[in-house]
Formats: structure tokens, sequence, C-alpha cells
């Protein structure tokens, strides 16, 4: 059997924060069987700190709704989350990233509003597929990774997963 294992040190900030001369004495190990897909996790010592991390804050459901309506007039993340602060009367500490807002408003704009032009490039390079249809100035897509349908499969743009495609 083939295991991945991996070693574990807390990276916790509540413990950082209380003992930030010395690491904390908590490790913890992870074996994964690759074949049965089993995963054992051992722990070691014990935390520095017995304060729980702070949660990160979250978008509240009123908070999305302005963000859908902001996203919608093209604002970018950090007007809407200034816009958040003024409008709900919280605390500057009590909002979310703008790392959270970007993530929403990202993906609210890719998924909803067609504001990515990585999907809109994959249709299209997926309804252009090689058939032996195509007259013969009618341009086509050709490549070696067809998905289970017989269309091209268009990568992320890695070098595993490369975006190279020839019209």
């Amino acid at each position: 059997m083939h295991f991945c294992v991996r070693l574990i040190r807390c990276s916790c900030e509540a413990c950082a924060n209380d003992v930030p001369y010395t690491h904390c004495k908590w490790r913890g190990k992870t074996q994964q069987c690759c074949v049965l897909d089993i995963v054992t996790v051992w722990e070691a010592g014990a935390h520095a700190s017995r304060r729980r991390p702070e949660r990160r804050i979250r978008l509240t459901e009123p908070m999305k709704v302005v963000a859908r309506e902001m996203a919608a007039h093209r604002h970018r993340p950090t007007r809407i989350r200034n816009a958040l602060l003024r409008g709900s009367n919280l605390g500057q500490n009590s909002l979310p990233s703008v790392a959270a807002v970007q993530r929403f408003v990202h993906h609210y704009r890719a998924a909803h509003l067609g504001g990515s032009d990585f999907w809109d490039f994959s249709n299209l390079v997926r309804e252009r597929g090689f058939t032996g249809q195509e007259e013969l100035i009618e341009g086509f897509t050709f490549t070696w990774n067809m998905d289970g349908e017989g269309r091209p499969v268009v990568g992320i743009g890695t070098d595993m997963d490369s975006f190279v495609v020839e019209l």
C-alpha cells in the first residue's frame, strides 16, 4: 500500500499571540492510504493557548444583497466593502475582509452577470469542436483531449492543465 504522510505544526494566531517567543508544542500527523482513500490523524502535545482562534467574519444575507446590487452596477470590491461599512453602521473590525468581498463579487459576476471571459471562450471552443461535418471555410477546434460527449476539453492555463487551442 502507498501512504502519503504529512507532519503538521500549530499555526493558529492565538498560540502565536500568547507565547510569541516560543513555538507551540502541538504537533499533528496525517497518514492517507491512496488506494483505499482512508485518512488517519494523530495529535501530540497541547496548544500553548486555550483560546480558540477567531472565526473569519462572513458576509450576511443583507450584505450579500447590497454587494449583488453594486456588482451589477460594476462597482469595485473595495467600494462595495466601504458601502457596507457606511450602510450597516458596523465597525471596521466587524466587516468581512476585502478578500472575502472580492471572492463573493467575482463569483457573482462570473456566475450570474457573464463577467468571465474564460467561460465565454471555453464555450466557444467547445461549440466549434471538430465533427467532420464542417464546410471547407468554416473554422473548428482540434485537440487531443475530449470529454465524454466528444467535445474538446479546455484547461485552466496551468502547466498540468494547459489552455492551448488552435482555431
